[in-house]
């Protein structure tokens, strides 16, 4: 039976919920088969993701909760052979950042001549939660300069140092 790969939080309202398969769009269209808990409740929607025939996207009449976790119950998804999954939950986290949640902790700019430092640029965020931070489609801009991330999670507090890929040895 299909199982749940990844929940992917969209927007305050919708999510994205990727199964390890394609899975039956008659089932997986049922918006009784998805429940959020905290009082967010069913769906008012779910429609198979054109971009991928294995995940869903599902649509919230109520919105989640900046940092509070939820809990996304699945059941009765089959895939193209017939097969049920049995009852799945997957905890996700709606997260928009605030003021000095996450901090430009170091800048190391411009560091020639190096003096018992590596030759290289570079950032350092800390997060100062207690959570971790997924930078999904966030940007960074320096002058004309633009960065766009891609799955980078920040664990509760931690650094993340941002670098040229020559930096890495």
């Amino acid at each position: 039976p299909p199982k749940i790969s990844i929940v992917e939080v969209l927007s305050d309202s919708t999510l994205n919920v990727l199964f390890d398969e394609v899975i039956n769009l008659q089932t997986a269209q049922n918006i009784i088969n998805y429940s959020v808990n905290n009082n967010i409740g069913i769906p008012i929607s779910a429609v198979i993701n054109p971009a991928d025939a294995r995940a869903v996207i599902l649509s919230f009449g109520e919105k989640f909760i900046n940092g509070k976790e939820n809990v996304l119950s699945v059941s009765g998804i089959s895939d193209l052979s017939g097969n049920i999954m049995q009852n799945q939950q997957l905890s996700f986290t709606y997260f928009t950042a605030e003021f000095s949640d996450l901090l430009i902790n170091e800048i190391m700019a411009d560091p020639s001549p190096a003096v018992d430092l590596p030759e290289f640029e570079y950032l350092e965020i800390y997060n100062a939660l207690n959570h971790n931070v997924n930078l999904n489609n966030w940007k960074l801009v320096i002058g004309s300069s633009e960065k766009t991330f891609e799955n980078v999670e920040i664990l509760a507090n931690s650094y993340l140092i941002i670098a040229k890929t020559d930096a890495e040895n």
